[in-house]
């Protein structure tokens, strides 16, 4: 969550010279990292809840929807970079 509102900062450094692409890939940053943020309790309490029953499963969906907007931003820098 960190490491995206970190990343989000960055790209504002490069508004003067990337344009309103930087603005798309900061408000983007801020976006998975809000999600991250508003999720972050329910997969602690799911985890703890599975530590004590003895039975922990690793939440597939958390991971592919973090894979998945890394690889949108970086797509996204990507075409700023280019464009």
């Amino acid at each position: 969550m960190l490491l995206f509102a970190l990343v989000g900062a960055v790209f504002l450094r490069w508004m003067p010279y990337f344009g309103l692409w930087t603005l798309a890939l900061t408000l983007s940053c801020a976006v998975v990292a809000g999600c991250i943020y508003l999720t972050q309790k329910v997969r602690y309490s799911r985890q703890s809840r599975g530590i004590v029953e003895g039975r922990v499963e690793a939440d597939v969906r958390a991971v592919l929807a973090t894979t998945s907007a890394t690889f949108c931003l970086g797509v996204l820098g990507i075409f700023a970079v280019l464009s």
